[in-house]
Formats: structure tokens, C-alpha cells, sequence
């Protein structure tokens, strides 16, 4: 009986992280860059993932960052106050689902998903940036 609940609550954990993220390509097109100041940092259990709200250019944006789990491997903690600059895949007039994001003042960058969108979480990337070594490298240029 234990086991079941033990993986009940994976299978919890995982659908409330994957829920948000689309498991399709994301259209290059979408890309956009804003910059602003995060007026709050939503990470809220059972919500899917967490996101920033941010303030740029006069309106609220929600960006959605990824996995929990990953953020706290990479140490990446926005916080409510922070300039932030993202680089995601818009989703409509007031959602970006971040592909990068930085934090200017304490010189944290952190990629979440490759240029096609996928999360990089998701395929056991490693190194500082969360770069994988083979990501470009098997990816054949025109």
C-alpha cells in the first residue's frame, strides 16, 4: 500500500510539472526579448510550474520558467524587486514561456529550453548553463 501512495504522489508531482509545458515545438517566429522588473515570483504547489510576473513596458507579462527541481539544481531564485531579461516564446499578448532568463544585478543566467523550446530538464543537460554537449552538434545546419 505504501508503494502506491509513494507513486501516486510521483505521478502527482510529475503531471503538476508537465502540465503547463506544451510538448510540441515552439514556432522560432513566437521569440521575443522583454525586459522589466519581476513584481512577484508565483511557485505554488499543484499550480504546474512557477512564473514571474514582470512589469515591461507598462504591463504585466507572465513568464513561465520550468521544472522546480530544475531551477534548485542551477540555483536560480528570482526575486520579487529584480530586473530580469527574458528571451521565450510568446503565448499570446501576455505570456512568454522563457527559453533564457537573467538577472542583471546578481549576474545569474539560466536556459531553460534549447531554441526549438524543448526543456532542457527533460534530456539530462549539464554544465553551467544547462547546455548539452551534443545538442548543436547532432542538429544538422542547412
Amino acid at each position: 500500500m505504501k508503494r502506491l501512495i509513494v507513486w501516486g504522489l510521483f505521478g502527482w508531482l510529475a503531471a503538476a510539472q508537465a502540465a503547463p509545458q506544451p510538448m510540441h515545438r515552439f514556432d522560432p517566429e513566437s521569440v521575443r526579448t522583454i525586459e522589466g522588473k519581476i513584481t512577484q515570483v508565483r511557485a505554488e504547489r499543484g499550480q504546474g510550474m512557477p512564473f514571474l510576473e514582470v512589469e515591461s513596458g507598462g504591463k504585466t507579462v507572465k513568464v513561465v520558467l520550468g521544472s522546480m527541481r530544475y531551477l534548485l539544481s542551477k540555483d536560480f531564485n528570482p526575486k520579487a524587486g529584480e530586473k530580469v531579461r527574458v528571451e521565450g516564446f510568446a503565448m499570446g499578448e501576455n505570456q512568454v514561456i522563457a527559453r533564457k532568463v537573467t538577472l542583471p544585478e546578481s549576474g545569474k543566467e539560466l536556459e531553460l529550453r534549447d531554441k526549438d523550446g524543448r526543456p532542457l530538464w527533460h534530456r539530462g543537460h549539464h554544465g553551467r548553463h544547462g547546455h548539452h554537449h551534443r545538442s548543436e552538434s547532432t542538429e544538422e545546419k542547412p
